[in-house]
């Protein structure tokens, strides 16, 4: 019966192609089958042949959500062209972002399956169409810039990582005497996106959460933000004009993907601070490069930023007072293991789970504590356990940090924000060598799974050597990361000024 009903919902597709509530009716459908029937419904669905880009589109969509297969997001991907939606568009470079996320264990493979995609090509398309500004003279090099803008893809709130980059670098620049305006076209925010969406899946957007988006340290900026609810193409173009208007000397990119990025190349010095360990496929002059990135791997279809030794990150926030573990529902005598993020979904693999099932099982103390869960989101395959207690996103989240014994980073391209801040708290922290996590870790970054849960079995077992480990971590932080700091200071400038130098090159 249920093979029957994906045939016959993929009939009405074929006979109405364009409708994305089908297609996605569809995908719900193949997907509650077996593996060998889902299998056998996509090679029909790819042997369709539909009239038009506006099916096609949706057809390509459906098999990327089904197989997982990157060719798919790249044969979308190669849709793209001056006629289709800015909105189409982005909503295809939002999935193929995760997508990547999920599939890539290292930041080199997320490299290769973006650049397979081809992710830089289209918004180098979307880009094309912002308005191009008035020819303007460059600064002179060598000359310190009086104005700097700060663009961010996105602005949410306090806890997103993008934002608080952007929030950060605002307020160095500003603490520098230099006049500064931030700008956001909010990107990743599509109206209607299941319009454009083939597969039984949703891209909700973190809350915008205005009255946490504050300069620190007293600075002060403005920051230009439009109304979401109207096209990406009317709010790149206002968002163009507005930042053409304020004219600035140097533009600080905070993020990783951004057509709109892409457009200000052309006409700005660019400087650009990643949200992950490896520099964003947008065309830079200076990428602000992380603890021992500067020889990583480079995007194949953009030309390799100077990258500048740059690992300050993060504001810090202070110690935080630890949340009382009995409104957790934890024993005051409990160890324990924090896991927290956004995607944890998928963040969190079978294999991997099943090594701290088997902690949990081996040391009757420990609690797992989940932190961004969202209702009817849990981690799929996860038991329910009396020592496993799952929460919803949280406001205030070095409280809990500061609860905890040890913080377990998944393995991940992502994680990094929330790994410096266990370390400012002085938590003890296992991440894997090779991602946004274990980069900030030193030697303490365990090298594969083994020595991973080996060690993570020793702070368990030794509370002396957890509170070593975490003593340890949070020196780092305050040596290597924060952004606070004369040396953040000093080294911001001087990449804003070698990108002014290369701006000036590129010009001539």
């Amino acid at each position: 019966m249920n093979n029957e009903l994906a045939a016959d919902a993929l009939e009405s597709v074929r006979r109405t192609p364009g409708a994305s509530a089908l297609w996605q009716r569809l995908c719900t459908l193949v997907r509650a089958l077996p593996p060998a029937d889902q299998a056998r419904h996509a090679e029909r669905i790819a042997a369709l042949a539909l009239p038009g880009a506006d099916a096609r589109w949706l057809q390509c969509a459906a098999l990327a959500y089904l197989t997982r297969d990157t060719r798919w997001f790249a044969a979308q991907a190669a849709l793209v062209d001056g006629a289709l939606p800015a909105d189409a568009a982005m909503t295809l470079l939002i999935r193929a972002w995760n997508h990547a996320l999920t599939q890539s264990p290292g930041r080199a493979d997320l490299m290769r399956m973006l650049d397979a995609i081809g992710v830089a090509a289209v918004q180098g398309t979307l880009a094309a169409r912002v308005p191009v500004p008035p020819p303007r003279a460059p600064r002179a090099a060598g000359t310190p810039p009086r104005r700097a803008a700060v663009y961010a893809p996105q602005i949410n709130n306090s806890r997103h990582g993008g934002t608080m980059f952007a929030m950060g670098a605002a307020s160095v620049l500003a603490k520098l005497g230099l006049e500064v305006r931030v700008f956001t076209a909010q990107e990743m925010m599509v109206p209607a996106s299941a319009a454009y969406i083939g597969g039984a899946e949703s891209l909700p957007p973190e809350p915008v959460l205005p009255d946490s988006l504050k300069a620190y340290a007293g600075g002060q900026f403005q920051i230009a933000m439009p109304n979401a609810e109207f096209s990406l193409r009317l709010r790149m173009e206002k968002m163009g004009q507005a930042l053409h208007a304020f004219n600035p000397d140097v533009v600080l990119f905070a993020g990783f993907m951004s057509p709109m990025a892409t457009a200000l190349w052309p006409h700005y010095p660019m400087v650009g601070l990643s949200v992950h360990a490896m520099p964003p496929p947008v065309p830079l002059d200076v990428w602000l490069a992380g603890e021992g990135q500067q020889q990583g791997p480079q995007w194949q279809q953009l030309p390799a930023p100077r990258a500048a030794d740059f690992p300050f990150r993060f504001w810090p926030v202070g110690t935080a007072a630890p949340r009382a573990r009995e409104l957790s529902g934890l024993p005051a005598d409990a160890v324990v293991l924090a896991t927290a993020g956004f995607r944890l979904r998928s963040d969190i693999e079978p294999a991997w789970r099943e090594r701290v099932l088997a902690l949990l099982q081996a040391h009757p103390r420990a609690h797992w504590v989940l932190i961004g869960s969202r209702q009817g989101q849990g981690v799929p395959g996860l038991p329910s356990h009396p020592r496993i207690h799952s929460f919803e996103p949280q406001p205030h989240l070095e409280t809990w940090l500061a609860m905890s014994d040890i913080y377990l980073n998944p393995p991940r391209v992502g994680g990094g924000g929330t790994v410096a801040l266990a370390m400012e708290q002085g938590v003890a922290v296992a991440s894997l060598a090779g991602g946004d996590g274990g980069d900030k870790l030193g030697a303490l970054a365990a090298a594969d799974l083994d020595a991973y849960f080996m060690q993570v079995e020793r702070w368990i077992a030794d509370p002396a050597a957890r509170r070593e480990a975490g003593a340890a971590l949070k020196r780092r932080f305050h040596e290597r990361f924060d952004l606070s700091g004369a040396q953040a200071q000093a080294g911001l400038l001087q990449a804003c000024e070698q990108a002014i130098a290369a701006f000036a090159q590129r010009g001539s």
